[in-house]
Order: structure tokens, then sequence, then C-alpha cells
């Protein structure tokens, strides 16, 4: 239970609710000084709040400690890339498959792969090409590699940080991370991928230089599929 540092008389309860108000206050200005996202606010507002709320419960530490074991094995990495997991849809990877017609082998690479439900549907799509998914999450990781080998189809998954890859010889890269990450993976493309590839990137855009463009393809529910091309 936390213990209120200014009672001054009042029943533990109340204080206690003071404290959790001041402590989220606090943490919204913090946030906000330190020109964190607005979202971020809202989060660091509602954390000391929810804490509260759940140490009335009496629940066992260990559940907390367990709790924070999964979330790490999941999320662990996004510190690193600054990059959460969310999925993208068989809509996208339509788009994704459109993009290199025929059945000519192709290197496709999917950064930030999930549990893996692109690359299995394009490597249906595109049986003559290579496919490979990278992810950092290691239970994420761990279930599309299980998943591959239950549906044995042929492509591969790597537990390994993309910014460290070679992307030479790849023909095309689906990337669906988050704004902080797409500058750096831009000019990590631009550096290192050869002439005709593409880089693809679903909602987020590619800052890309003034002398190139960029296609956008409208996808459902007011999305956009970001294509670049290498000269």
């Amino acid at each position: 239970m936390i213990k209120p540092f200014f009672s001054s008389g009042l029943p533990v309860e109340l204080a206690t609710t003071y404290q959790l108000i001041f402590i989220a206050i606090a943490a919204v200005l913090l946030s906000y000084w330190l020109g964190l996202p607005k979202w971020w606010c809202w989060i660091n507002a509602v954390f000391p709040i929810m804490v509260g709320i759940f140490q009335t419960f009496n629940l066992s530490s260990s559940i907390f400690l367990v709790g924070f074991l999964i979330l790490a094995l999941f999320y662990w990495s996004n510190f690193l890339t600054r990059v959460p997991y969310y999925p993208s849809t068989e809509v996208v990877w339509s788009e994704i498959a459109d993009l290199l017609p025929g059945d000519q082998a192709r290197n496709i690479l999917e950064i930030g792969s999930g549990f893996g439900g692109f690359c299995l549907f394009i490597k249906k799509l595109k049986p003559n090409s290579t496919v490979i998914g990278v992810e950092l999450s290691p239970i994420i990781w761990l279930y599309s590699h299980i998943r591959q080998m239950i549906l044995k189809i042929d492509c591969q998954f790597l537990r390994q940080d993309y910014r460290r890859m070679d992307f030479s010889q790849q023909d095309l890269i689906f990337a669906f991370l988050s704004p902080a990450a797409m500058q750096a993976l831009y000019l990590q493309a631009k550096k290192q991928m050869k002439t005709g590839a593409i880089l693809a990137s679903y909602c987020f855009e590619i800052p890309c230089a003034q002398n190139e463009s960029v296609e956008e393809i409208e996808i459902s529910y007011g999305k956009t599929l970001y294509i670049w091309r290498q000269n």
C-alpha cells in the first residue's frame, strides 16, 4: 500500500488519493517540460492512478512480476527501436505483392515481422522468391518461427536488428514501424539498396530527399502505403 507523505490528520485513504493525484500532475508537467508526445502525457497521468487502484486489491507482488516479465518478452526491444508491435492486414499485403508482378524470383524482407502473417502470405503468392522477416521480440519471433514450421511454408524468420543488416540484395523491403524510425531507415535504404529496389512503408511517410518522389497508395480506412524506389 502506498503510504501518504502529507496526511496532515486526513484519513489514510484520502491522503493517499491526494498523493496519487499530485504524482499524476507532476508526471504530466514533467512530460510536457521534456517535450514528450501528448499521448505520453496521458499515459503518465493515468499510470499513478492505476497503481493506486490495483493496490486496493492486495494482489501478490509475484503477479506483477510475472506480468512484467511477459510484457518484457514481447516489448523489451521497443526502447531500442521505438517501434511498438502493431500488425498490418491482408489488404496491405496484397498491395505489396502487386509491386512485384510475375513469378520472377525476388528477395523480399519485412522489417518487424511480428507473428509472421505478411511473410507467410507473400511466400504463398511468390513461391519462387526468398522471403525473410526480422523481429527483435523473442516471444513474437518464436511464435512466427513455430508457425512457419507447422505450416511448412519456406520462409525465414530471424531474430535480428534490421539496422545491422545489409539491404543490398533486397528487391523489396516492407516496413510498418513508427515515425521515429523512418528517417534512419530511409538513409540506410538509400545507402544500401540497389537500383530499382523498393522500400514500402505502411502509414508512415518516407522522408526522402527533395529530388526524389514517393508514390502514395490509398488503403481502406484512410491509411496510406508509401512507395520509394532507389534510383
